[in-house]
């Protein structure tokens, strides 16, 4: 590999273990958010259930002045990091309004004025600590994106480079300064703006409508997911464009005309991407976005000298270890050469990661109606059987799709009291559906070992069922055995009138 294109690529790579350390950092601060969230909520839970309903008049302040001051301090802390006027005045209108004051709480709605306002003044402390760490990593990687350039031209030319210190204000205005019409820390604002807004929402709405503590705290879950990706999304973004533009500086400090895009040659670089992999241009006419990283977010393209290269490289799709090609391949010339195999292979890796989010998420909810012993043991695992279609997938589907609204499999023959025959037609909703005995339960199945030998399974994994069924007139409870999510022995106890 070329001395330039290993000195550019290392570069690269030490900036993003480093945007990794912060990304874990953060996603750490989010994870203690959701934590003192969930807390809180369950004590207010519990204030609801014995306070409201009963007297409402006379109940008790629902917040204490401990959780008050907490709250007043988490707001001012956050003030210091607001990041414009708007921001500062949203704060300070929080710190103002009643919902923070020792008379408040007296009725029911301002019960819930006080929770909205300590879930945002906790979110507000988390965009603080959030903003800190990130200013933090790009002054780091402006620095190190900066020097590591001048450092690695002068041993690869074998000279000595005289070069001024950059001082604090430089790094500071290139750290601050706008990209695509925003601060940084002003997207941080936004992003948990958004979320406080979507906390707030489901809490609220929790307490006046008695949703139980598990279902409200996996919709809180599923919120600071989605803020959690965005969070980890602006800190890959935001760094790998701080130390682009530091390589733009140290290009335009040592005199450097022209740059080579540089790509990375694996499934995860787009076509945008691809297609600018090898071009040369001026460093005069440096465009972020159109000619020069980053092109779009989590962008992971460098450039390098425009230097001519003996090899560089590229990730064998199978293996996904790196492997050394021709230095003037370029990424299209790079995929062209590819069989028909390698090609598949590459798509599917590239379908598994352009979807990774979605299927993520998709993953977490079959794990939560099937059980994590039902399903394949990782999301890479997952991926597979759902790209590769087959009996798998469709066993793995349909488990889902039954346990997740239970339905009759097969049309249920019954007779009425005067002899007739009628039926309940299959694909019936079924409703109230638990287990009564067998697997999931704490009953002995009785007749366990006689559905082993008849229909197969092993011991302790057939169970019991009962559930209700509804028509225009009737109301049908029915009971089943039931192996891998396959009915068997369906039977109708008792069908009574619709009142």
């Amino acid at each position: 590999m070329n001395y330039w294109e290993q000195a550019a690529l290392q570069r690269e790579i030490a900036i993003q273990e480093g945007s990794t350390y912060t990304v874990e950092e953060i996603l750490k601060l989010y994870d203690e958010a959701l934590e003192d969230i969930e807390r809180e909520i369950r004590t207010i839970k519990r204030n609801f259930q014995k306070r409201f309903g009963i007297d409402d008049e006379t109940a008790e302040y629902f917040l204490t002045e401990a959780q008050k001051e907490e709250n007043l301090r988490s707001l001012i802390y956050a003030l210091e990091y607001a990041p414009n006027e708007r921001a500062r005045q949203a704060i300070l209108d929080y710190i103002q309004r009643d919902g923070l004051s020792v008379r408040a709480y007296a009725a029911r709605t301002e019960r819930y004025v006080a929770v909205e306002g300590a879930i945002y003044a906790r979110i507000k402390r988390l965009a603080a600590d959030e903003t800190a760490r990130l200013t933090g990593r790009l002054e780091t990687a402006y620095q190190e994106g900066y020097y590591g350039m001048l450092d690695d031209t002068a041993k690869g030319l074998d000279v000595g480079l005289n070069f001024s210190m950059l001082n604090d204000r430089a790094i500071e205005e290139a750290v601050s300064a706008k990209w695509h019409g925003k601060r940084f820390s002003e997207r941080i604002w936004s992003n948990t703006d958004r979320l406080a807004q979507a906390a707030q929402t489901i809490v609220v709405r929790s307490l006046m409508t008695g949703t139980s503590e598990a279902k409200t705290a996996r919709e809180l879950a599923e919120e600071f997911e989605v803020e959690k990706y965005h969070a980890t999304t602006l800190v890959r973004t935001e760094t790998a464009h701080i130390h682009a533009m530091a390589d733009k500086r140290a290009y335009e400090d040592l005199g450097i005309p022209e740059y080579k895009y540089l790509a990375t040659l694996d499934y995860r670089t787009c076509h945008i991407c691809g297609a600018l992999d090898g071009m040369v241009f001026k460093v005069s006419e440096i465009r972020e976005g159109e000619n020069y990283p980053s092109m779009h977010p989590r962008c992971r393209c460098t450039t390098t000298m425009n230097m001519q290269y003996t090899g560089r490289s590229a990730r064998n799709v199978f293996t996904g270890k790196s492997e050394t090609i021709d230095g003037s391949v370029t990424y299209k010339e790079w995929r062209d050469g590819m069989s028909d195999e390698e090609k598949a292979a590459f798509e599917l890796a590239q379908k598994k990661d352009s979807r990774r989010t979605a299927d993520k998420a998709r993953y977490a909810q079959y794990k939560s109606v099937l059980g994590a012993e039902n399903v394949p043991k990782t999301l890479d695992e997952f991926q597979n059987v759902m790209y590769n279609g087959g009996e798998e997938w469709t066993e793995l589907k349909r488990r889902y799709n039954y346990e997740n609204k239970p339905y009759l499999q097969e049309q249920l023959v019954y007779t009425l009291p005067n002899g007739e025959k009628d039926f309940i037609p299959d694909k019936a909703v079924m409703s109230a559906v638990k287990t009564i005995a067998g697997a999931g339960s704490k009953t002995k199945l009785r007749v366990e070992n006689k559905l082993v030998s008849e229909y197969g399974g092993e011991p302790g994994e057939w169970r019991k069922r009962v559930g209700k069924i509804e028509s225009e007139k009737y109301i049908f409870d029915v009971h089943w055995y039931e192996l891998n999510g396959r009915q068997y022995r369906m039977k109708l106890k008792n069908r009574s009138d619709k009142k």
